[in-house]
């Protein structure tokens, strides 16, 4: 319950600190075999590409431009599921004069490489293919 975890607790402090991958590893295969944290960040992410590859009703003639784009899009949705941030350099931050609370990026490289299905990226092609046949 939550009202234990925040036992002794100030403001600012991490709510799961002791709670590590191994344990949390341990879990999850005790609930189904072959489950860790990275099949479930994998299938939460793949679920969110899907579901926002399949807003756009119709992309058979739309162009390979406009495709890459709603890729993109849906990726940036992905990378801000899994928390893929990083904090923009200090140098950067003065030359595009960023305030300090806006001082995160969303990197969507990570998400891209390690957390999408890339059967779901075929969606945008594969259906239009199947289409033409």
């Amino acid at each position: 319950n939550i009202k234990s975890l925040l036992h002794e607790k100030k403001p600012g402090d991490n709510l799961f600190d002791k709670l590590t991958t191994i344990t949390l590893n341990k879990h999850l295969a005790s609930l189904m075999p072959g489950l860790s944290a990275k099949v479930f960040r994998t299938y939460n992410a793949s679920t969110i590409l899907e579901r926002e590859l399949l807003k756009e009703e119709n992309t058979k003639f739309d162009s390979d431009d406009y495709k890459i784009l709603l890729f993109n899009r849906a990726n940036t949705q992905v990378a801000i599921l899994c928390n893929h941030r990083r904090t923009i350099p200090k140098y950067s931050q003065q030359m595009l004069n960023v305030k300090d609370e806006d001082n995160i990026a969303v990197v969507l490289g990570t998400s891209k490489v390690n957390y999408i299905d890339p059967r779901i990226t075929c969606l945008l092609y594969t259906s239009d293919a199947a289409d033409e046949e």
